[in-house]
């Protein structure tokens, strides 16, 4: 008998399932229902039954805020590796480009980071639009031994803070697909 870590792996949701997670997700969030980056348990317990209700499944809460976490943590990871230097995406054919040497280097020190090099991440800025302010970014991060931001750069890590994210933005506005999303309804 599989334990419940099996049980809520990945290869339970289908690329279509998970866009559909997605959708509800967006939807939610277009709604005003992800307040500081977080939802709220009654949200989690709708976008549960309306996930299983339009995908015919039976989720558990504990395998639908798993793949949410596994989500994120995708997401920062994909957009940590492409904002590299020596890294890009192209958004069309969902790939990274570097050199040889850079993927090897850079997958020496981040192993996950492998799952990219053929593939990039689907789905990636529409993730953006869900990830980008609930995932911590290092922005205000100092070390010990470093002398304290003035306050110039006190107002620039501030400003970074607030305005910025994880999500890499490779597309220009007039190319973002994503905002259909957010003012549609989810179709099955």
């Amino acid at each position: 008998m599989k334990g419940s870590s099996s049980i809520d792996k990945d290869n339970l949701w289908t690329p279509q399932l998970e866009k559909l997670f997605i959708d509800i997700m967006l939807k939610e969030i277009n709604k005003g229902n992800m307040a500081d980056g977080q939802f709220s348990s009654d949200t989690w317990k709708k976008m549960l039954a309306t996930l299983n209700e339009l995908g015919n499944r039976s989720f558990t809460m504990a395998q639908f805020k798993g793949k949410f976490n596994r989500m994120r943590l995708l997401h920062r990871e994909f957009s940590t590796l492409i904002n590299q230097t020596g890294f890009g995406w192209d958004a069309e054919t969902n790939t990274v480009h570097a050199l040889e040497e850079s993927w090897q280097n850079y997958c020496r020190a981040h192993p996950n980071a492998k799952m990219f090099r053929t593939k990039g991440l689907s789905n990636y800025n529409l993730l953006g639009l869900i990830f980008n302010k609930s995932t911590a970014t290092g922005v205000l991060n100092c070390a010990s031994t470093q002398d304290p931001p003035n306050s110039d750069e006190e107002n620039a890590l501030e400003e970074r803070l607030i305005h910025g994210g994880v999500h890499v933005n490779l597309e220009s506005p007039t190319q973002d697909p994503v905002m259909a999303i957010l003012e549609s309804d989810i179709t099955t």
